[in-house]
């Protein structure tokens, strides 16, 4: 009796540990590691500029380096221009990212006017030599539940009037 009760408990306990791994196993399966998406500017358009607040349309570019398709539910981002807060906005934009492609979404973005006109006085003293912005924010993937982060920055050559010309 006691050699078919260990043989029982030993039976059960491979089950038990064959079940935990399946279910390891399973979890990966459904929840494959996803690396974040790269977001990138491609284009800014003026949609609307009123007293209070300016509306402004991006183009972000977003690419997918996982080796399967993702499918986008929303984002949220911030710009700044060298350095300080310009602009937010959020998206419910749903796209689909082809595995190891990219597609462009238009994306909403609202700027104060007071925090516009600060940065405006301030560079009218001392204006730079390079516009330099920065995206971050949050991409929101359907098929996975996982808000994922991005950041990027780049910059655009000013030119002051008068300079270059000979």
């Amino acid at each position: 009796m006691a050699r078919m009760m260990r043989r029982t408990v030993r039976m059960l306990v491979a089950a038990a540990a064959a079940l935990a791994v399946g279910i390891t196993a399973g979890c990966a399966l459904v929840r494959p590691h996803v690396e974040a998406p790269r977001v990138t500017l491609a284009s800014v358009q003026i949609l609307r500029l009123g007293i209070l607040e300016q509306r402004f349309q991006l183009g972000l570019r977003v690419q997918n380096p996982n080796d399967f398709p993702v499918r986008l539910a929303g984002l949220d981002y911030r710009v700044a221009l060298n350095g300080e807060r310009f602009a937010s906005g959020v998206s419910d934009t749903a796209a689909r990212i082809p595995a190891s492609g990219e597609t462009v979404i238009q994306v909403p973005v609202t700027a104060n006017l007071m925090d516009t006109a600060q940065q405006l006085l301030r560079w009218e003293d001392n204006p730079p030599d390079t516009l330099h912005y920065a995206l971050d924010g949050h991409i929101r993937l359907a098929d996975f539940d996982l808000r994922l982060p991005f950041e990027y920055k780049g910059g655009v050559p000013l030119r002051r009037a008068g300079e270059g010309k000979q």
